[in-house]
């Protein structure tokens, strides 16, 4: 949602179906509540004999005028973007102006889903990678430079102390961002919502000055409440981000060793790539993207040690690169011996399995242990309420 703010004069690049109606529903919700808001300002002036002032017309208009403007751009901006993630031309866009067919089909164009990756469209999606991969090597050569000596400017300097330490971590989980992109964002996002509180100080004294009332505001206190509003907006969605990678990477853990016994069967009667390939149709969801991108790659170079050393490292789950890396020796292995080598990766494969249910009994264990401990919090509660009143009853 964030970005119709963001990219509102943007006109490339691609939006989800969800982002778009998510985005369509709020903003609807928005411009009712203000249309509502003046149209109820109107009827109280009309019922009470008064009238706005020459200022109070130049001020509700214009605000009116603009913020309709900046709307009307940016749904269409929002738009296109979404009409590309569907794999068609933004031009499509001007099927609205057919009276009454237009309209439907502009709405079925926007609840199609996105465009599904093909053959054709491999060599897009590796270039992308590609992009991603470099613009991470970029941050990290700046990061060397500037270590050295570089003098880094004012936006930079902003940038670097307001990234979190670990961001680098997780940041792969958003498609087309950098560490430096995502934090920019942000920022601009969390000064869009202090803009937006301080501009209710603004709007206060207007409506002073408009209808010359004396609606009094603890500046101080406001101008706090608005650093602190938009600090944890700065800050949610780094947490949100860090908590969807450990999900990520807690179900990657769950589903890896089922993925691999499916590998073991079809091993049998290929080779690695088209083990790999044949298994994308019963891969687990949260590896299947990952094994796409390897298969893409394999295509091109079937012992590229690089593609399997990348898969799945962004995780951070040694244990699974490990056994990743020994299914590359395994291009070079006898087609007889590949059976007996993949049977005594079971025992690691286990193991993965096993620590997985441990952490998982020890989190519910903790749960339980926390549930069990508030009903004698409640009791010890209770026990000292009635003791403090028994003895401030005594010492009466």
């Amino acid at each position: 949602m964030g970005e119709f703010f963001t990219k509102a004069f943007s006109f490339k690049g691609e939006t989800s179906r969800k982002n778009y109606w998510l985005t369509t529903i709020f903003i609807a919700i928005i411009n009712s509540l203000i249309i509502s808001s003046l149209v109820f300002l109107n009827i109280y002036l009309v019922s009470n004999y008064m009238e706005l002032n020459t200022i109070g017309k130049t001020v509700v208009y214009s605000f009116s005028f603009l913020f309709e403007l900046y709307i009307g751009i940016a749904s269409l901006s929002m738009s296109i973007r979404r009409l590309h993630s569907i794999g068609k031309s933004g031009a499509w866009w001007f099927v609205n102006f057919i009276p009454v067919i237009g309209s439907i089909i502009f709405f079925v164009l926007m609840l199609m889903p996105n465009k599904v990756i093909n053959n054709s469209t491999a060599d897009e999606t590796l270039t992308k990678e590609i992009q991603r991969i470099n613009g991470y090597n970029l941050e990290q050569e700046n990061r060397v430079e500037n270590a050295l000596g570089h003098k880094l400017s004012i936006k930079e300097q902003v940038v670097s102390y307001t990234t979190e330490t670990d961001l680098n971590s997780f940041v792969f989980l958003l498609e087309g961002e950098t560490t430096s992109s995502y934090v920019q964002k942000r920022l601009k996002k969390a000064l869009a919502i202090f803009g937006s509180l301080f501009a209710v100080i603004i709007l206060i004294n207007v409506i002073n000055l408009i209808f010359s009332l004396n609606l009094e505001i603890n500046y101080a206190l406001f101008l706090g409440l608005a650093v602190i509003i938009s600090y944890i907006i700065y800050k949610l969605d780094y947490m949100v981000l860090k908590s969807v990678f450990k999900q990520q990477q807690k179900s990657i853990k769950d589903c890896f060793p089922l993925w691999m016994s499916t590998l073991e069967v079809l091993i049998v009667t290929n080779n690695i790539p088209n083990t790999l390939k044949k298994s994308i149709a019963s891969c687990p969801k949260p590896l299947k993207k990952d094994l796409e991108k390897l298969v893409l790659k394999l295509e091109r170079n079937p012992i590229d040690k690089e593609a399997y050393a990348s898969f799945l490292s962004e995780y951070k789950i040694p244990e699974i690169q490990e056994i990743v890396l020994d299914l590359y020796q395994f291009n070079f292995i006898d087609k007889n011996n590949i059976s007996g080598e993949f049977a005594a990766l079971h025992d690691r494969i286990n193991r993965i399995a096993s620590d997985t249910r441990k952490t998982r009994q020890e989190s519910e264990k903790f749960f339980i242990g926390a549930l069990n401990s508030i009903p004698l919090m409640i009791v010890s509660f209770y026990i000292l309420m009635i003791s403090n009143l028994l003895s401030s009853a005594i010492m009466a």
